[in-house]
């Protein structure tokens, strides 16, 4: 179902910093579905043509529970509403269903332009008894609806959130990698067939639950989540191949705590940037840690909030440095924090929600721009609340302080990490034939950027991932005089 939806500029909600140098708030708006559904955002991600795709699920009312549909909703690079897609109603799973939802956790931008939704289906075969099945939905760039598909069927009632797509990649040969019920992992076809099914049970642990993957490359990747040792949890991560194969794991734990990590970064360097949580029963509280290359920790930031805490999100800033989302529960409203920090996890500063937001499930999603901006997406009480930060002034105070223009300069990508296109940028101190090449690991050029003369300045390029596997490359920027050269990588 395509229909329009409403935007509409308000100032409902405003955030206030509690540090220095915080950025300023841009713009905020709100969308609104037009029949008044309620929207709740449970996943978000870039498009190739800089603008944002945000999805979740959407149903009339509270009291109404037997329609809840997916959605989508595209933004394009200024933010405004491209497209709004509702998709329900597709499958007739059983004849003793009285009805069936479909939720959506994830998407990603496919490799033809269009976007896949994973999620489940809840076939309710009575109010108070339901199974669960893994769902995708392929859909076009502009919204219309492909194909769709549901997987495994699990009637235990008490366990069907491992039934759940709950995140998707997709590889080079166009296949996809589905994660379910955060120990398993489904090779799925292009055309959405189930090809196989690699299990990340391990004996060793009482239970094993995965939150996030990063891949190092086609052929292996890092898994996080946590691990049952002694009946408490610890932070568990795993490096393991496309068939499964396990090739190193680790786990660690803070005494006294329940940990769980729920996302996980490379960085440009070495190692990886983990956000996760503590629990003891009476408080919750979000870590931000780095781990190195075989999953040891490096170093450890406790973030010290008030209430329930939870993490929300991470992504890398322009820039050397994090930015991370998480919320504190209180009275049943939610109050939001977005923490900037430098690549060391030193707090630089926070913008906090000066008001409580309604309803569960509550998110705080959060996008980063070439300019320094941020979006953030909150829901509140059925309604996505967008907002546009102004330029991160430590990111800007950066520039000034670490750039001089008379230096020949290859700045750092943005994003980097990246899966669709990446900016690199460079300056020159005087007139010059310069060129712009990009070589994989085994030293092969994979593309030429530009190659050619150039006059001095601030030269930005933009590289498009479209005939770039996923793996670790190298930016080469050289004049007849001197070479620079900076690692990226690419994620898909």
């Amino acid at each position: 179902m395509r229909i329009a939806i409403l935007l509409v500029t308000i100032t409902l909600f405003t955030l206030s910093g509690t540090a220095s140098a915080q950025p300023g708030i841009e713009w905020e708006r709100t969308f609104e579905h037009p029949d008044g559904w309620k929207l709740t955002h449970l996943g978000s991600t870039e498009t190739d043509d800089g603008g944002v795709i945000i999805v979740g699920y959407a149903f009339p009312d509270e009291a109404v529970w037997e329609d809840i549909d997916m959605f989508a909703l595209k933004l394009n690079r200024d933010l405004e509403v491209e497209w709004y897609g509702q998709y329900g109603d597709y499958v007739e799973e059983a004849d003793e269903a009285i009805f069936i939802h479909e939720l959506c956790y994830d998407a990603i931008q496919t490799s033809d332009g269009g976007y896949l939704l994973a999620g489940d289906l809840n076939v309710y075969v009575s109010e108070e008894y339901l199974y669960v099945v893994p769902y995708l939905i392929k859909i076009d760039s502009h919204g219309e609806l492909e194909w769709h598909r549901h997987y495994l069927k699990d009637v235990d009632y008490e366990h069907h959130i491992a039934s759940r797509f709950v995140l998707i990649r997709e590889l080079e040969n166009g296949d996809f990698f589905a994660l379910t019920g955060r120990k398993y992992i489904f090779r799925i076809s292009s055309e959405g067939d189930s090809l196989t099914t690699i299990s990340l049970d391990d004996d060793e642990f009482e239970y094993l639950g995965i939150r996030d993957i990063t891949y190092l490359n086609e052929e292996r990747f890092i898994l996080t989540g946590a691990v049952g040792v002694e009946s408490h949890a610890e932070f568990y991560f795993t490096e393991i191949d496309n068939e499964g194969r396990q090739i190193w794991s680790n786990n660690f734990g803070i005494r006294g705590w329940d940990t769980e990590a729920f996302f996980i970064y490379p960085l440009e360097d070495e190692g990886y940037i983990v956000y996760g949580n503590k629990d003891n029963n009476m408080e919750m509280d979000v870590v931000l840690f780095k781990i190195g290359d075989r999953g040891e920790e490096v170093w450890r930031r406790d973030i010290g909030l008030h209430g329930v805490n939870y993490p929300y999100d991470l992504q890398p800033t322009m820039g050397n440095g994090i930015i991370f989302s998480t919320s504190s529960s209180s009275a049943g409203r939610n109050y939001f924090y977005v923490i900037r920090t430098d690549s060391e996890g030193r707090e630089l500063w926070r913008l906090v929600a000066d008001r409580g937001v309604r309803g569960g499930h509550a998110s705080a999603r959060l996008f980063t721009f070439t300019d320094g901006s941020y979006l953030i997406v909150i829901k509140d009480d059925g309604i996505l609340h967008l907002i546009k930060t102004e330029s991160d002034p430590v990111y800007v105070d950066e520039q000034v302080n670490d750039f001089k223009p008379n230096e020949f300069t290859l700045f750092p990508a943005y994003p980097n990490p990246f899966n669709s296109t990446t900016t690199i940028r460079y300056n020159l101190p005087m007139p010059t034939h310069v060129s712009l090449q990009i070589y994989n690991l085994s030293g092969q050029r994979m593309t030429t950027l530009f190659e050619g003369y150039r006059q001095p300045g601030i030269h930005s390029t933009i590289l498009n991932a479209n005939d770039l596997p996923t793996g670790l490359y190298f930016v080469q920027l050289g004049t007849s005089r001197e070479m620079k050269v900076r690692k990226i990588i690419c994620i898909k």
